[in-house]
């Protein structure tokens, strides 16, 4: 019955639901039914249940705990395989704290007593034996880091100086009433959606609700604990994620079914300079949502433009510069559904993705981006509060100097707040940080997920204060109890750790920041490569496979018919006829060069021009101008609230406004001295700088992103926008890369609605020959199976080298065995998932052979409906070439944006459908007997137009036959070693498949 138990219960933990989150061995009521569910009995008596059977497994004589000890010593021998058979143990010991904890009273006696009467054994013989029980917690911990975090991060620490008490004292302090009421301060304090707080931060925040009669009796208790405030701090932040991620948020004691939207700033460089675009949106992915809004008609709100980020579209029906001021509702089915609050002054800062996402005010010592309304008054205070707080180097940029602001509109640049305002008058408090304690900040290095870092470029860990002494301290772990790896301490209020030469071989690090002997902040990470890959997706949930040229599917199917990297399933019999390539000998380039970087995203957005009026006051009586919203008329009503008896002198305090009802948290300070307030005068901000080519030709180290793929074996498009951002460029680089590693057979792409890379997952690592002896490693690889392969190549008598090309991922090839041999010689090679490596000849006509009867182009189209006043360019197939178009008029391609950037192909009878854009051009080139594409027998070299490379199946067929991307020359890739029967089976599908008519 235990065994049942303590699978129920660990399937209620560590089945899913806390993935990447802090875990805390306590129920909640979705917890409980779900426990109630698996064990069959009411949801009342699931934990009398659990401690019943866990009492039975306490030995009565001796130490209670070594029948579990026995059972933690038989898992460890299984190389701790499956769940940890004690967390039923752990759920008890939690319980027993949560009880304590509800009674206000911490004590260790009292803890013994509560858990005595749970689990009938003495108080006495508990307390004695209570140091057995951080074995389990301490396993459970590193269990947790082992797996990734896949389980809910680690967070049973001691929280005071009893150890064995402090520890299940950690998982329960804050009550599942507790976490359902800090929603009430998220809201009150005008939290957004993308909001990112620290420890410190939120601190300051519940240190002044606290006072307010929102939080339990519990809660206000615990917090008199200074011992305590951490782990509180700590279950706020995750409940904050929580909060943004829901569908509808809380306001006031109910739900008002409104979901909060964000501001997000996206910055695009390119060899010719900057351009800025704003978007409303919300921090998730998700399906398109139809919406709508007064005077807007119909919107979307989907991932149009990024995995992770979904925006409201067509950006061009929206009046930017009127709701940034006015705010922004939006209804669905008629109920209102999305909202956004207009603010003159916007904080924003960069998220994982790339993109700059609004925040409610900012982070000490964080680079942000504020976006300001144009007034003299509003500007004015914005700027005395940077002179005063912000570091040199902030600078300013204009409509007419960055392409994309909204008119009316300034943004500030490079902006880093050092100190809280001495002062609050009103739009400057958003400049002013909430938190002056220390806070750990990691710069650099490859995120590979929440806390997981790759350890080839481990990030530098920074920590910054308000006062001199700070130190940073790293261990092996998740607690400051492994052995200790390095350390940095300074005597000024900053220090940096560079991690780069303590990452030991667990990869698991404990990092702890100290202000003198004080720990401020700490941060548990992981560093992994794929020589330790996530495990596989056994249930293949989130496989893809291709079932077409670039239709594909994830979770497999019954079905055997489908395609992995190299490895074709039941490949079909269908040969192409060779007298196609008559038609294709020859290719001219363009007469007109054409820039490289053109289409090697989705291209470049089209922005519309805007003829929005910037909005003034003047002329408006009084009583008019109080009747507009705070953010127009440039004027706040702050009402600052009482401060209770016993406060400390210099706590924060709420200051609300009494029109706009805005919440925000001040933190006081001592009266600056004579001469140190807020200068009136305006100083000129330097301007910004608007060149953009050293960010657009910044390398990416493709073999770093590669390996991270494998290590993750499967995800989302906004994995590799992380990478991106990570590796400090902009997020649209992230697609061609991603399509470049499905070409080369590494991965497998499914896309969206809107053809954009939604779903991938690793291939499987296979050796494809393409001729004269020479094999080409795809799919999934590590440093550990190319030093196998190497090892077992050079004794068989063959070669392997690594060829390093720009902008691309080594090329891993084999020379000098045959198939045969080669698949003898590696026989015996594994990779870390104890899989062979598959060998195979002839990989292209494979593929072309397995799409014979399943290439159709028209299920790679979409109709589509086309809305008026929509910016949009004509694509010319002669040049190759986007040109400006009043309207969409006539067959052909255009580039349009609506519902982000997207092309469309539009027949000789005006039906619109929307495809990828190399095959939207190819139908245009069809229209006009135009040739993108052709193949020359004697060099076997197969040609296109750049832009124009055969999409799916059909590139990764072309790639094959030498196993590395076409290189580029005077507006055409080039595809070499390519046979004759490959050719004429591309040409075939691109230009005698059906179009959609």
């Amino acid at each position: 019955m235990l065994e049942e138990i303590n699978r129920a219960v660990s399937e209620v933990f560590l089945g899913g639901r806390f993935e990447s989150r802090p875990l805390y061995l306590v129920l909640d009521n979705q917890g409980r039914e779900q426990l109630a569910t698996s064990l069959n009995v009411g949801p009342h008596e699931v934990e009398d249940v659990c401690c019943r059977e866990v009492s039975k497994h306490l030995k009565k004589q001796g130490d209670p705990y070594s029948n579990f000890e026995y059972e933690l010593f038989a898992w460890s021998l299984r190389r701790r395989k499956g769940y940890p058979p004690f967390t039923a143990l752990l759920f008890v010991l939690s319980h027993a704290a949560e009880q304590m904890v509800s009674d206000g009273q911490f004590t260790a006696g009292n803890y013994y007593d509560r858990l005595s009467a749970l689990v009938n054994v003495a108080p006495g013989r508990l307390s004695q034996h209570g140091r057995s029980t951080e074995q389990f917690w301490k396993s459970f911990n590193s269990w947790l880091a082992d797996n990734d975090f896949a389980f809910g991060r680690p967070t049973a620490r001691a929280i005071n100086s009893n150890r064995y008490v402090g520890i299940p004292m950690s998982q329960a302090i804050v009550r599942e009433a507790d976490r359902q009421r800090f929603h009430l301060m998220f809201d009150k304090y005008g939290f957004t959606n993308t909001d990112d707080v620290s420890e410190t931060e939120i601190e300051q925040y519940i240190s002044t609700w606290i006072r307010s009669t929102q939080p339990t009796k519990q809660l206000k208790e615990a917090w008199k604990k200074t011992e305590l405030r951490s782990r509180i701090c700590e279950a706020a932040i995750a409940e904050l994620e929580d909060w943004q991620a829901e569908d509808t948020a809380t306001s006031g004691s109910s739900g008002s079914g409104i979901s909060r939207l964000s501001l997000a700033l996206g910055l695009r460089h390119d060899f010719l300079g900057r351009s800025a675009a704003l978007y409303f949106g919300k921090e998730q992915s998700l399906e398109s949502i139809a919406l709508g809004m007064d005077g807007s008609g119909e919107l979307e709100l989907s991932n149009t433009t990024y995995a992770a980020f979904a925006t409201l579209e067509p950006r061009s029906s929206i009046p930017l510069s009127r709701c940034l001021l006015h705010g922004l509702e939006l209804d669905q089915d008629g109920e209102p559904a999305y909202k956004w609050h207009g603010r003159p002054a916007i904080p924003l800062s960069r998220s994982d993705q790339g993109y700059w996402s609004e925040v409610s005010r900012v982070s000490l010592g964080v680079e942000h981006l504020v976006l300001v309304r144009d007034d003299s008054k509003i500007r004015g205070a914005i700027e005395g509060a940077l002179e005063e707080a912000a570091a040199p180097g902030y600078t300013l940029a204009t409509p007419a100097q960055l392409k994309g602001l909204p008119p009316g509109w300034v943004l500030y640049e490079k902006v880093v707040i050092k100190r809280a305002l001495s002062e609050l008058k009103g739009f400057e408090s958003v400049l002013s940080p909430v938190g002056e304690a220390a806070s750990l900040r990691l710069e650099g290095g490859i995120k590979l997920g929440r806390g997981i870092y790759h350890r080839w470029l481990p990030p530098t860990v920074q920590l910054e204060s308000t006062k001199p002494g700070v130190s940073v301290v790293a261990w092996e772990g998740s607690s400051p109890d492994g052995p200790e790896l390095c350390s940095q301490e300074s005597g000024s209020s900053a220090v940096e750790l560079d991690l780069s030469d303590c990452i030991p071989e667990s990869g698991n690090v404990y990092l702890e920041g100290r202000a003198g002997k004080t720990p401020v902040a700490s941060a548990s990470l992981l560093f992994r490569s794929a020589d330790r890959p996530r495990p596989l997706d056994r249930q293949a949930r989130s496989i893809v496979e291709y079932t077409g040229v670039q239709q594909a599917i994830v979770g497999r199917t019954d079905s055997t018919i489908a395609v992995r990297g190299l490895l074709i399933r039941k490949p079909g019999t269908g040969d192409y006829d060779l007298g196609i390539l008559d038609s294709f000998r020859d290719l001219p380039a363009p007469p007109q060069r054409l820039d490289e970087n053109e289409e090697a995203g989705p291209g470049a957005p089209v922005v519309a021009r805007s003829s929005e009026a910037i909005e003034s006051i003047k002329g408006l009586s009084v009583d008019e101008v109080m009747e507009l919203p705070c953010a127009v008329r440039g004027l706040h009503r702050l009402k600052f609230a009482p401060v209770p008896p016993g406060t400390p002198q210099y706590a924060p305090v709420d200051v609300e406004c009494l029109d706009c009802d805005i919440t925000y948290l001040h933190r006081r300070k001592p009266a600056a001295k004579a001469g140190a307030r807020r200068s009136s005068a305006r100083r000129s901000v330097p301007q910004s700088s608007n060149v953009g080519s050293s960010i657009a030709k910044r390398e990416i180290n493709h073999d770093l992103w590669l390996d991270g793929a494998c290590f993750l074996g499967a995800g989302s498009a906004a994995v590799f926008e992380t990478f991106a951002a990570s590796s400090g460029v902009d997020p649209w680089r992230a697609g061609p890369v991603l399509r470049d590693f499905t070409l080369l057979g590494h991965l497998d792409v499914e896309t969206g609605p809107t053809h954009r890379a939604r779903n991938w997952s690793a291939s499987p690592p296979v050796l494809s020959h393409t001729g004269n002896g020479t094999a080409v490693l795809s799919g999934f690889r590590s440093k550990s199976l190319i030093e196998q392969l190497h090892e077992n190549v050079v004794k068989a008598g063959g070669e392997l080298q690594l060829e390093s090309l720009a902008n691309h991922p080594s090329i891993v090839r084999v020379f000098g065995l045959d198939e045969e041999a080669l698949a003898e010689a590696i026989g015996e090679v594994r990779d870390p998932h104890g899989r062979t490596i598959a060998v195979v000849s002839n990989a292209g006509p494979d593929i072309l052979s397995f799409l014979a009867d399943r290439a159709s182009l028209v299920e790679m189209f979409r109709p589509v409906s086309l809305g008026k006043g929509i910016p949009v360019q004509r694509y010319d197939p002669h040049f190759n070439k986007w040109r400006n178009a009043d309207q969409v008029q006539g067959q052909g391609a255009y580039r349009v944006s609506e519902a982000g950037t997207s092309y469309v192909y539009v027949t000789a009878s005006g039906k619109a459908f929307s495809g990828p854009h190399e095959l939207v051009k190819v139908a245009a080139a069809r229209g006009s007997g135009t040739r993108l594409h052709a193949y020359d027998p004697e060099t076997r070299q197969f040609s296109s137009r750049l832009g124009c490379e055969p999409i799916g199946l059909l590139g990764r067929a072309l790639v094959s036959c030498r196993g590395q991307l076409p290189p580029t020359n005077d507006g055409l890739s080039i595809f070499k070693d390519v046979p004759p029967g490959v050719a004429a089976g591309v040409l075939h599908h691109l230009y005698n498949g059906e179009l959609p008519g």
